[in-house]
């Protein structure tokens, strides 16, 4: 079943489609999971049995795909998405797509992150130029406690997996990894940077400008912090450490001396 057409994949990140043809995506997944459930799911392919096990965003968020369900894991716990749990509408369906076919499904104007950049570009430079065929999973879930959503996972080697996840309006496109990924800063937007420096000034350890630059000032900055919580002073921050600057307020360090 081909999941984009049925569910119109349009957009992860803010809580609302911004217009035009994002909204008339939006309109049509509505339309879609109103159709009622999807018929019982078929076993894993050989060619995508390569898909099933834990992939890690960082080192907080990862995806665990089963055979018949998908386990997202996050700072505050695990979501089930099953044929139990997602009673309006679920879908969990492995193939396989050649690099052709998935250029041609999210080479349109309808299909952008968050900051309005579109995603087959993204898709071009991510993909192997082999062409494929890679194995896939789309996944689907609809349920009274849970915020629609949809999701293409791509095996693109035996350590990387991309995702295409569609959730609240707008689309995210990630790289997963089979190991915990080192720490990084290249996947942190500029308004982020700004809140983590906002946040790294706050508590005493920052005193430059709040500009989104992470020059050595922000990187002693963020050593002081790590000091301050007994990590060892990268000067890069890992997922949970951000989560703990910005979000967790029972965790405010003493300033660094």
């Amino acid at each position: 079943m081909h999941m984009a057409h049925r569910l119109s994949w349009t957009g992860h990140g803010s809580s609302r489609p911004r217009t035009g043809a994002a909204r008339a995506g939006a309109a049509a997944l509505a339309l879609a999971l109103i159709a009622g459930p999807v018929a019982a799911q078929e076993p894993v392919p050989e060619a995508a049995e390569g898909l099933i096990g834990l992939w890690h965003r960082d080192d907080v968020f990862a995806v665990r795909i089963e055979p018949d369900r998908l386990v997202h894991i996050g700072a505050e716990g695990q979501w089930v998405h099953s044929a139990e749990r997602c009673a309006d509408v679920f879908e969990h369906a492995f193939g396989t797509a050649t690099r052709a076919e998935l250029l041609a499904e999210y080479d349109t104007p309808d299909f952008a992150d968050p900051y309005g950049t579109p995603l087959g570009g993204r898709l071009d430079a991510l993909l192997p130029e082999d062409g494929g065929p890679f194995a896939t999973l789309r996944s689907a879930c609809c349920c009274p406690t849970e915020i629609p959503n949809s999701a293409q996972y791509v095996l693109l080697d035996d350590d990387t997996v991309l995702s295409v996840v569609y959730g609240d309006g707008v689309f995210a496109l990630d790289t997963l990894h089979a190991a915990v990924p080192p720490p990084s800063h290249d996947g942190l937007a500029a308004d982020e940077r700004r809140r983590i420096q906002a946040e790294l000034r706050r508590r005493g350890h920052y005193a430059g400008a709040i500009d989104a630059d992470f020059g050595p000032a922000t990187t002693a900055a963020i050593e002081a912090f790590q000091r301050s919580i007994g990590a060892e002073p990268t000067g890069v921050l890992a997922r949970s450490q951000v989560i703990r600057l910005l979000f967790d307020d029972a965790a405010q360090d003493a300033p660094a001396r």
